[in-house]
């Protein structure tokens, strides 16, 4: 039986103009992660951004990059302005090849998000 050495991140989180950082340490993570053979690397939910619409940031392409490097498969999360108006979180996955899937959720209702995902 094939094993797989998982890894959960825990990050501290910058809002505001600080938001930015969060994508260096996602990067910094993920470079941590191969270097311990980790083959695959979990996010919190909707890290590493952007949470707000202000100051928006492609988080996945260099997430991808980073994976694609250090041969570590990972998931994430970003978040992406709808049409109406309300934040909804999409979860995406980058394989160590550079390869990068997309799942999202349905947007947060006013009573606060709980969502379940299958993969």
């Amino acid at each position: 039986m094939a094993q797989i050495r998982l890894a959960v991140a825990q990050p501290r989180t910058w809002y505001g103009a600080d938001e930015r950082r969060n994508l260096d340490e996602a990067i910094r993570l993920v470079s941590q992660a191969g270097a311990t053979e980790c083959d695959l690397l979990l996010f919190p939910e909707n890290f590493p951004g952007p949470y707000r619409e202000r100051g928006r940031f492609d988080a996945i392409g260099p997430l991808s990059a980073a994976a694609k490097e250090n041969h570590v498969s990972i998931v994430a999360g970003t978040s992406e302005e709808p049409s109406l108006g309300a934040t909804a979180s999409h979860h995406r996955s980058c394989h160590r090849c550079g390869r990068h899937c997309e799942g999202s959720l349905p947007p947060h209702p006013p009573g606060g998000p709980l969502h379940l995902s299958r993969w």
